[in-house]
């Protein structure tokens, strides 16, 4: 009954609406969005083919992308230029848990090369959103930034892709598995940002 109401509410065009707004959100992003294009369990014979949910996912994911890109240059140019002491863009990449600035010094080359894997890697908290505020951090010009996000976002889905084709008949039990993941790991994350913040502030007093 769940299942028929689920179909009703976003078959045909709903499930290419649905998994291009998943994978285009942070956390869920394409990890998510193409098993989930996939899984018949939710769409059953609306579901998409591998193929299709792979380039839904790999557009939705390329937009966001380049959306975040100009988004994230704009705010950081002005937060440079309004703080000498960069406090902002030092709180945003302790949230990012990264320490941007051991590659500040680093060649152009190796910067591009840790943020294509960052982009790459389907896991929690190492994707589309992350990747693309470090490229502005790290000081990558406009173009360089967007084809960065481009070509990691592109492996991103490719290694997906492959991981879904390879399991394909328990891709139902791969998606309950993985949005299981993503859950505890976003709680973990938070539960550690607030008592690391309790510990700060302990220390401070």
């Amino acid at each position: 009954m769940l299942e028929q109401s689920v179909i009703n509410l976003f078959g045909g065009f709903g499930v290419f609406l649905c998994v291009f707004i998943c994978s285009c959100l942070p956390i869920v992003e394409t990890k998510i969005a193409i098993p989930l294009g996939i899984s018949t369990s939710i769409w059953g014979t609306n579901a998409m083919s591998l193929w299709q949910s792979f380039l839904v996912s790999l557009l939705g994911s390329s937009f966001a992308g380049i959306i975040l890109i100009f988004v994230f240059h704009f705010f950081v140019k002005r937060i440079r230029k309004r703080n000498k002491n960069k406090k902002i863009t030092s709180k945003i990449e302790n949230f990012l848990n990264i320490k941007a600035k051991k590659f500040q010094d680093a060649k152009k080359s190796k910067k591009i090369l840790f943020l294509t894997l960052l982009l790459a890697l389907p896991v929690p908290f190492a994707g589309l959103y992350s990747g693309a505020m470090l490229c502005v951090l790290l000081n990558l010009k406009l173009y360089e930034s967007i084809l960065v996000v481009l070509f990691g976002n592109f492996l991103n889905c490719l290694i997906i892709l492959i991981v879904c084709f390879a399991f394909f008949e328990f891709i139902n039990l791969f998606l309950t598995i993985l949005i299981i993941f993503i859950c505890l790991t976003a709680t973990f994350n938070i539960i550690c940002c607030f008592f690391n913040k309790k510990t700060h502030k302990t220390t401070q007093k």
